[in-house]
């Protein structure tokens, strides 16, 4: 004799058909079998090592906000950041134009005092 448990699993047709489908023979049997799911999960949900796996916590994350805030937060630093590198080389770029100033000033300097010293200059047109 069954038990109302064994009798009721028997008129169970999902599982009839799982069964059934497990016990046919044939290529199309054997690859169904070794392709079949392991639950019902299997046909919707990838494995946890599958390409397309994402996690609950990554599908049902909360805080968009603090996402965008982020986002923004390091767009700004980068933005800061390339001011700084810009006005650093513009720094830079100005003492080199300010130092080739001063050196042509000095040499403009060292060639009228030498020009001075050689007394060509300062004569007057006698012509």
């Amino acid at each position: 004799p069954m038990t109302r448990s064994e009798r009721r699993s028997q008129r169970d047709k999902v599982a009839l058909e799982k069964d059934r489908l497990m016990k046919r023979t044939g290529l199309a049997a054997r690859m169904h079998r070794e392709n079949a799911p392991r639950t019902s999960d299997g046909l919707v949900v990838p494995e946890a090592n599958a390409a397309g796996f994402c996690s609950d916590a990554d599908r049902f994350h909360t805080d968009v906000a603090g996402e965008e805030f982020l986002k923004r937060r390091a767009r700004y630093e980068r933005e800061q950041t390339n001011y700084a590198t810009k006005r650093e080389g513009r720094v830079k770029q100005e003492e080199q134009r300010w130092a080739a100033l001063q050196e042509e000033k000095q040499q403009e300097d060292a060639y009228w005092s030498n020009q001075r010293e050689i007394g060509v200059k300062d004569k007057k047109n006698k012509s």
